[in-house]
């Protein structure tokens, strides 16, 4: 006689089956049923691509890579195991495939964010490689040219030229931030004997005498240089048909995100004799937007405009119209 198990069907004699407890597991099923070991499994090796998700081991495309493949191997261990039909853990295991495709997601948005973040740091490299900082000698040179040819000395030392004349060294202890987005002058070796520069922002140094000026530029090539030349004394010749008083710099400084200018926009200019800063400010607007100041100081005025204190009293409201940025630095427009 075959071996009796509890939920097995009952014969009573009466012609009917005892079926209350048909579909119920047999105790080969309970037997056979490696599900907790399964989930016990899981649990570990999702825990190790937790580690990893959320450490900063996820900076590194490859351990999240190898994150990615211990969940998919996870993944397909509980789908076998769910394949054997009704197991005891079925509830928990499925609960665990749920995380195991949230983890996988974040995973993709990671990988995403470090390859983005990669590419951006490429830029920023190859930015550097091409920035510099000048170190010029008198705050005058760098004003209206913003052009430096730059001649190699030795390996550690390049000079920085204007029109024939040395008015600087190319910086060469930079550290910190500086050397974050500038290249040493050291660093430069694929530099040839000569080369050319343009710059596109200067600061004062109170603390240096030697030195009182800071100019940062980009490495040009010499068809850019020639470029730069050409485009500055067509400028030039333009600005030097006006008369002087007909022509105003705009000091943009506190308003450079507002607006963009354009060749030929309209703008009005205002005076303030209450500003206690300058008793002569002359503020410019676009509209109702005001877009900084008629320069008025020896540092922040071109040498072809006038300055807010050099102008006749101007009516309250007079108007301008937005001519050139000049040698990229100055903003002029003409009344």
């Amino acid at each position: 006689m075959d071996e009796w198990h509890i939920g097995d069907p009952v014969d009573w004699g009466d012609g009917f089956m005892d079926a209350q407890n048909w579909g119920h597991r047999s105790y080969d099923d309970e037997r056979n049923d490696d599900s907790s070991d399964v989930k016990f499994e899981a649990n570990q090796k999702i825990s190790r691509a937790k580690y990893i998700i959320n450490s900063e081991m996820s900076y590194n495309n490859a351990n999240l890579r190898q994150a990615m493949s211990i969940l998919n191997e996870t993944n397909d261990k509980i789908d076998a195991c769910l394949r054997q039909g009704r197991v005891r853990e079925e509830v928990g295991l499925k609960i665990l495939q749920n995380e195991i495709t949230e983890l996988k997601e974040k995973i993709r948005m990671k990988t995403d964010r470090n390859d983005k973040n990669r590419h951006e740091k490429k830029k920023r490299e190859k930015r550097r490689k091409k920035s510099i900082q000048i170190m010029v000698s008198n705050i005058e040179f760098g004003n209206e040219l913003p052009i430096f040819k730059l001649v190699r000395e030795d390996e550690n030392r390049i000079v920085a030229y204007q029109e024939n004349n040395v008015v600087g060294l190319v910086s060469n202890d930079l550290s910190g931030r500086d050397l974050k987005n500038y290249s040493n002058a050291c660093e430069l070796t694929d530099l040839p004997e000569v080369s050319y520069a343009k710059s596109f922002m200067s600061i004062l140094r109170q603390d240096n005498h030697e030195f009182p000026k800071l100019v940062s530029a980009h490495l040009i090539d010499e068809s850019q240089m020639k470029e730069e030349y050409e485009l500055i004394t067509k400028q030039k010749n333009i600005l030097k048909k006006y008369a002087k008083a007909r022509l105003i710099t705009i000091d943009r400084k506190g308003f450079y995100d507002l607006l963009e200018l354009k060749e030929g926009m309209k703008l009005k200019l205002v005076n303030e004799p209450d500003n206690t800063d300058d008793p002569d400010a002359i503020a410019v607007y676009i509209d109702d937007t005001k877009i900084g100041y008629v320069a008025n100081s020896q540092k922040t005025n071109c040498r072809f405009t006038s300055m807010a204190s050099e102008l006749k009293p101007i009516q309250n409201k007079s108007s301008a119209e937005y001519l050139m940025s000049y040698a990229g630095r100055y903003h002029i427009a003409r009344r």
